[in-house]
């Protein structure tokens, strides 16, 4: 699929980003003659370095998709990485990957790995429930407290209740997180 303003991909997509206005999929695409394939995550993996590489690698390759988007479609800002569950996952890699190149992240119910746990992150807004039980919410507070602790811009939003679905109140807040950010920024 070649990537054009006039050829977006699919608005129904389970794996997505919104990237400068492009809307990403998991599917192969080409921008300016290059082939991009967003390498799908395993989140139940057992194998934390697996799966610690697999996301360094996609945060990798946002990071490249970012600089050539912002190169061939210059935008007055940088963009603003947004997920739910994979898509959450992704959102922390690219944060932790290219905190400088983008504005910020909104993860919903995703989390990193001890292994990826970053020194510097873009600002991000990240929400989970704490009723989880595919992403368990443990692992993103426990990252959580000690990205706050060491002073990193994160700011988090438990959702008492609330399980793996983006219904509900979840999809409330992150609605209305990524609107403050669009708006307004995270600061």
């Amino acid at each position: 699929m070649e990537l054009s303003p006039e050829n977006n991909a699919a608005a129904d997509a389970p794996y997505w980003a919104w990237l400068n206005k492009i809307l990403l999929d998991g599917r192969p695409f080409t921008l300016e003659g290059r082939n991009y394939q967003l390498e799908l995550m395993r989140s139940k993996t057992e194998d934390q370095d697996a799966l610690a590489d697999a996301m360094t690698n996609v945060g990798r390759q946002m990071r490249d998709f970012i600089r050539e988007v912002s190169r061939c479609r210059p935008t007055l800002g940088k963009p603003v990485v947004v997920g739910h569950s994979q898509g959450g996952m992704m959102s922390y890699a690219v944060a932790a990957v290219n905190p400088s190149g983008v504005k910020a992240a909104v993860p919903a119910s995703g989390w990193l790995p001890r292994q990826m746990w970053p020194r510097k992150i873009a600002p991000t807004i990240a929400l989970h429930g704490t009723q989880d039980l595919t992403v368990p919410y443990g692992r993103t507070a426990d990252f959580i407290a000690r990205a706050q602790s060491a002073g990193l811009p994160i700011e988090f939003i438990a959702i008492t209740g609330q399980g793996h679905g983006l219904s509900g109140e979840l999809r409330s807040k992150w609605k209305s997180a990524i609107d403050r950010v669009m708006r307004t920024g995270i600061a």
